[in-house]
């Protein structure tokens, strides 16, 4: 029986890597990202998440594609942010133009909330980054 094909945007961060390594006993896994991946038995491919027609071209061909990838970092949250909302849209929409069936989005584990203990002991929450 053919395996099923997954696609992995940002699937060399810390959540896609341990994903992809358990996916790939039972699926056709590929990687694609900004930077270099290399594991043996996943596919890799770079993209350009802000360029729709990279997204495109690339994103074609697949049962599912899951979303991992999202640019961190406090420096400049406002240019993360709109990073991050091209990406996620390139790639949704590329992946319906191309007909792929199944499109997750699971962003990052470094968007959510951290919890942060003041001198004073009292609990508050504070995020990481914009979002």
């Amino acid at each position: 029986m053919k395996k099923k094909k997954l696609l992995l945007i940002g699937g060399g961060g810390y959540l896609g890597a341990k994903l992809s390594t358990l996916l790939k006993k039972n699926f056709s896994v590929t990687v694609c990202q900004r930077s270099v991946f290399k594991e043996k038995g996943i596919n890799f491919f770079t993209l350009d998440g802000k360029n729709f027609e990279d997204c495109e071209l690339k994103i074609n061909n697949y049962d599912t594609v899951i979303n991992l990838a999202a640019v961190l970092g406090n420096k400049k949250p406002y240019q993360n942010f709109k990073h991050n909302v091209n990406l996620f849209l390139n790639t949704y929409l590329a992946s319906i133009k191309n007909n792929i069936k199944n499109y997750i989005f699971i962003s990052s584990n470094s968007v959510y909330e951290s919890y942060v203990k003041h001198k004073s002991l009292e609990p508050n929450i504070y995020s990481y980054n914009f979002y």
